[in-house]
């Protein structure tokens, strides 16, 4: 999409959101609306369905959301996915499994039944998450209105909040414009419905996405086909993010009412458990904490007058869903981190921010910390990455940044800064170009013999290590080797999402894993 029609979108969510519909409007909209569910076979044919499931592979393109080795260079990575919806058990599910730029991959379940989610890490054989979860009835909405049948049935009982936009054309044939604010939601789904046949061609929102600031994500159907019990069917989808693709994927198989939906739920007794403690903020040694914030785990130092922060957390969003996380902002996890660091060393100004990497659930937060008055500490190669995440625009959410402007204080270095007081001493040590990103810096405390690292060792505490899948070793043995040839041997290793520490006897065991 061109910035000039993300622009217009943002302000028709801006009217959409803030006035209400004209009654011609309305009116228009669900006529609309109706002739679409019509196309699918009716409201009371799909209510009738008792599950559905749609599997599909294709590609991700990571570099999109800034997840790539570096903000310019595109990546491609496969991609597989199964949505299982079973409605009348208010059970929804979403598995994905993924291929990363440095070669590991994310494999990954989530479920929700009732109240209840479970999360599930099929490359660990573990269960990381499981109990009950008030936004669960919010989290099945979101994943479900990934498939059109659903999210024009929910647009069914929401109509007196419809309103028609118009008409548009898009890709060359002409459509009605549907506005549908989600319940209990500030985000606006614009709806675009195609006039001959009726079918949904695709919709957009707008939102605030870690290290963009405003943009716009769409989620736009290849052609339809002829379904038995669905009506019409789409072949595929594509999200784009910013105008750029994000994930390309053709269903190859579909199915509704079928013993395959149940099947998806299903758990292999061989998962061991795993629950991560959430908002714990863990003194690993005088003065040294982990804040435990449920898979992204940012560290902070005390010293005699002031304090560094590691790691500017942002909940990544994840497209797939609608609409997608971090709704409250991105800068919302750092500014709890902030929170915690104030609440265990008070009177202490938080004078410097170091990033492992640019990536956005590491650095996304960064401008919580602008505002905070503290420096950021980073490599030459990320200059301008912040430098262009200092000037975004955040409008959807203005963040505290945008509300406080102040300055972008940057400082860079090329291969080490230390950080000292006369009495503790930090290394910030580059590792110049990784597996995973094109610059990376560890934090190292040296009397303490405690490292920092964010992504480039993984370690899940309680299940099997080596990881199953020994694809992801690629960016560990270059870890490991880099150790080695630096002669740090830490006694423990901590990682932005991992669980517990740990050891050089797990470095030497992805070594030796590697060589046999």
């Amino acid at each position: 999409m061109k910035q000039s029609g993300s622009i217009l979108l943002l302000l028709l969510c801006v009217s959409v959101a803030s006035t209400p519909a004209t009654s011609a409007q309305n009116e228009k909209a669900q006529q609309v609306l109706e002739q679409a569910l019509s196309a699918l076979g009716g409201v009371e044919r799909l209510r009738s369905l008792n599950s559905l499931y749609f599997k599909g592979k294709g590609s991700e393109f990571r570099s999109a959301d800034l997840q790539g080795p570096d903000p310019s260079t595109p990546t491609r990575t496969v991609h597989e996915e199964t949505t299982a919806v079973v409605p009348s058990e208010q059970k929804v599910l979403y598995e994905q499994r993924t291929g990363r730029h440095d070669g590991s991959f994310r494999w990954r379940r989530w479920m929700y039944a009732g109240d209840q989610r479970t999360v599930l890490d099929h490359q660990d054989d573990l269960i990381s998450q499981t109990g009950r979860d008030p936004s669960a009835a919010t989290e099945r909405a979101r994943i479900a209105r990934s498939i059109p049948h659903l999210l024009l049935l929910e647009a069914s009982t929401q109509t007196t909040n419809l309103r028609w936009l118009g008409q548009q054309n898009y890709s060359g044939k002409p459509h009605d414009v549907i506005g549908f604010p989600l319940p209990n939601s500030k985000t606006v789904l614009t709806l675009f419905l195609a006039t001959d046949t009726h079918l949904l061609s695709k919709y957009e929102y707008a939102m605030d996405f870690p290290g963009f600031g405003d943009a716009t994500v769409e989620f736009v159907y290849n052609a339809y086909r002829r379904d038995e019990k669905l009506g019409w069917a789409p072949s595929g989808y594509r999200i784009l993010l910013a105008g750029k693709p994000y994930r390309e994927i053709e269903f190859t198989e579909i199915a509704a009412d079928s013993p395959k939906a149940a099947a998806a739920f299903e758990v292999s007794a061989q998962m061991s458990s795993y629950l991560m403690p959430v908002g714990e903020a863990t003194e690993v040694a005088k003065g040294v904490y982990i804040f435990l914030t449920g898979g992204l785990n940012p560290m902070f130092v005390e010293f005699k007058d002031f304090v560094l922060a590691v790691e500017a957390p942002a909940q990544h969003p994840t497209l797939e869903r609608v609409p997608a996380d971090a709704q409250a902002g991105s800068d919302q996890v750092s500014e709890r981190f902030i929170q915690k660091i104030k609440e265990k060393i008070p009177n202490k100004p938080i004078r410097y921010l170091a990033v492992t990497h640019f990536h956005s659930d590491h650095a996304g937060g960064t401008r919580a910390f602008w505002a905070e008055g503290a420096t950021l500490l980073t490599t030459p190669g990320n200059n301008d990455y912040f430098q262009k995440l200092a000037t975004a625009k955040y409008t959807v959410i203005p963040d505290r940044f945008s509300r406080q402007p102040g300055p972008a204080k940057i400082e860079t270095f090329d291969r080490k800064r230390v950080i000292t007081d006369g009495e503790r001493s930090v290394e910030l040590i580059s590792t110049g170009e990784s597996p995973h990103s094109a610059e990376n810096v560890v934090v190292y405390l040296p009397q303490e013999k405690i490292l920092f690292q964010g992504d480039l060792f993984y370690y899940s505490g309680m299940s099997a290590f080596p990881a199953r899948d020994p694809s992801r070793d690629r960016v560990m043995k270059f870890f490991g080797e880099w150790l080695i040839r630096n002669n740090i041997e830490p006694a423990r290793i901590y990682g932005f999402h991992d669980r517990g520490f740990a050891t050089m006897k797990e470095v030497r065991r992805i070594l030796d894993f590697k060589r046999s």
